[in-house]
């Protein structure tokens, strides 16, 4: 009984103490769950020792003589009959109270010889206490945790930047998209090997920051008890973010190796499609946090979708005429990467619209 004693009451008190260190980041998560300090499970077991060794005998004396007058083979079969329930509930990770499955195994195990044995005004004064405890408890505690919130955790979220801000941290991904998509067009509108350097370390600056953000993300995820989103739902939208602001900084290297000397005239006109789709997909990240209320959202994920469609088309139009026209094998070769990585981009940006959609419903 002592151990099975442990396994639901001790756990639940673990539980509780691992949740609070948990939330004030003393504790962190491993694998799927909680590596458990050795103190705290010292702690719990000194503690209800203390409290067996102080408050024990009184109850047995209620539970075991007052309520009913045990025999040896009663005790014992009351003992088994726990110690069963409390075994299969362990198991089955169904948490019970050790003391109400004990008291009212006794009360079976007397009401087996003959029912009068049980004594009923014990019984009712014991039940009118359990129901008077969770009452008690409960509004104890929630007056309690009004207090505990207003005055110390609510402090401690505003110290940790009043919980992290996941949409705004998507919506600083997009702009940063935008941002490097206006200058990269002005490289490729403007192309000039002279200045190409320079444009092209701004991009990179930005990708880099973008990084730093990402990181920011993925660690916030790994300690934050509750998100505004599932977790895997928020590193979709931030990962088809990323791969947009790599797909924009992935451009200006390739110019670079592949040696661009000059900008084709359909690379500019695809082009034009990825800032429109970059700048609605920023509007639509936007709109997101809204996306209840918001008039817009739809109509930007509609319209992210249409360019990416108008860029296949431009895509397989520019692919044959390069085919078909360009006597140079190695300007063959470069224009069909650049061209590539144009609808990738493309790629992303519908992927970034689509899986947004998909979050409107499963949320709505």
């Amino acid at each position: 009984m002592a151990f099975l004693h442990g396994a639901q009451d001790g756990q639940k008190f673990m539980g509780v103490f691992m949740l609070t260190l948990f939330y004030n980041g003393l504790v962190e998560k491993s694998g799927n769950g909680f590596a458990i300090p050795i103190w705290v499970m010292v702690l719990c077991s000194v503690t209800m020792g203390i409290g067996t060794s102080v408050g024990g005998m009184r109850i047995i004396k209620s539970v075991g003589m007052d309520m009913v007058k045990l025999q040896k083979y009663q005790g014992f079969s009351a003992d088994v009959a726990a110690a069963i329930t409390l075994l299969l509930s362990s198991i089955f990770g169904i948490p019970v109270s050790t003391t109400h499955t004990k008291t009212t195994a006794i009360m079976g195990a007397g009401a087996a010889k003959r029912l009068s044995s049980v004594d009923l005004t014990v019984v009712k004064n014991m039940v009118l206490a359990w129901v008077l405890t969770f009452l008690g408890v409960g509004l104890s505690l929630f007056f309690d945790g009004k207090i505990i919130y207003g005055n110390f955790f609510r402090r401690n979220e505003m110290a940790r930047k009043k919980g992290y801000d996941y949409f705004g941290a998507m919506e600083h991904l997009a702009k940063d998209t935008v941002r490097a998509s206006q200058i990269l067009h002005e490289i490729i509108n403007e192309y000039d090997l002279d200045t190409l350097a320079q444009k092209s370390e701004e991009i990179h600056n930005i990708e880099r920051e973008s990084d730093e953000v990402v990181k920011e993300v993925m660690k916030e995820l790994y300690v934050s008890f509750i998100t505004p989103l599932d977790r895997e739902d928020i590193v979709q939208i931030i990962d088809r973010l990323d791969d947009i602001m790599d797909g924009i900084n992935g451009l200006t290297y390739e110019f670079y190796y592949l040696n661009v000397q000059q900008m084709a005239p359909n690379a500019v006109q695809f082009f034009e499609l990825i800032t429109q789709a970059v700048a609605a997909v920023q509007e639509a990240i936007k709109e997101f946090p809204h996306f209840k209320s918001s008039k817009t959202l739809m109509s930007r994920i509609e319209e992210a979708n249409k360019i990416e469609s108008r860029g296949d088309h431009l895509y397989t139009e520019d692919l044959a005429q390069l085919f078909r026209t360009e006597k140079d094998p190695i300007d063959v070769v470069r224009w069909k990467k650049i061209f590539f990585s144009f609808e990738s981009v493309l790629d992303s940006c519908e992927d970034a619209a689509d899986i947004i959609m998909g979050l409107i419903i499963k949320n709505s």
